[in-house]
């Protein structure tokens, strides 16, 4: 069985169950006096979800593999917890954050996990080893009014993003490494 987390992790995997305890008795919301309910959205489609009392003064957040199946696989999602007095219907927001909700692989086995960044990087490394097929000679980068298109770019464009993604490539994976608990670069020293 799964343990039982003592905070909102960054990120779950879509379509499995996560368990928290939730812990508000230092701001004087007790799951014998209040409601706690979680709503997660993506901007199009909310999921509410209630806590429920662990028995020991603290809240329980359940998020079954139903939820969590229900939630789309992408980047900061934001949620809110929202505690609601039972008797006198006082409100207050008492959490916000985001998380990352990951595919579930066994599910869809042909998602493609890798991040935006890497599949620019991934796009630029093809072009400049020529085999990127015709149809994908067209790919655009960037967002908003920075986007760019590889077929546009001339050889030095595309040496500079090539680095330049290159780059934020190195710091993701230093990140992940830093997440897992792992240093970040390897130290070489003689002894």
């Amino acid at each position: 069985m799964p343990e039982i987390l003592n905070a909102m992790p960054r990120s779950i995997v879509q379509a499995t169950t996560v368990k928290i305890y939730v812990d508000k008795s230092s701001e004087g919301i007790t799951p014998t006096d209040y409601d706690l309910v979680y709503t997660f959205s993506d901007g199009t489609e909310s999921e509410s979800v209630t806590a429920t009392d662990n028995g020991d003064g603290r809240f329980l957040l359940t998020l079954d593999s139903n939820t969590t199946a229900s939630l789309p696989v992408q980047k900061d999602i934001p949620y809110t917890a929202y505690a609601s007095h039972s008797t006198n219907g006082e409100a207050y927001v008492v959490d916000r954050g985001v998380i990352v909700i990951e595919p579930n692989l066994v599910f869809d086995p042909t998602q493609d996990t890798r991040s935006h960044v890497k599949k620019v990087l991934d796009q630029l490394e093809a072009v400049i080893e020529g085999r990127m097929a015709q149809s994908d000679a067209s790919y655009s980068i960037g967002t908003g009014a920075i986007q760019r298109s590889i077929s546009k770019l001339s050889p030095d464009e595309l040496i500079q993003a090539h680095r330049y993604y290159g780059r934020l490539y190195k710091k993701e994976r230093q990140r992940e490494r830093l997440r897992k608990g792992k240093p970040a670069k390897k130290v070489f020293g003689r002894f």
